[in-house]
């Protein structure tokens, strides 16, 4: 968990290699190469929930917006 952290914020360098050693050797996967896949993930539902969000907030600004004019 802290390699996670130390990771998420410091990028790669801030992992010492034997930690992510233990965990590949550990876990059976290459956590180097599911990383990347993680992040694009994210990346894209943060896009989408960011649309829909836009789309929420200018519908109810039209809404707001007919209240106002009568």
């Amino acid at each position: 968990m802290a390699g996670s952290i130390a990771g998420a914020i410091g990028g790669r360098s801030a992992v010492p290699q034997e930690w992510i050693d233990g965990v590949i050797e550990g876990s059976r996967i290459d956590i180097t190469a599911t990383g990347p896949t993680m992040a694009a993930v994210s990346r894209d539902i943060w896009r989408q929930d960011r649309a829909r969000f836009e789309e929420r907030s200018a519908g109810l600004s039209t809404l707001l917006s007919a209240v106002g004019e009568r």
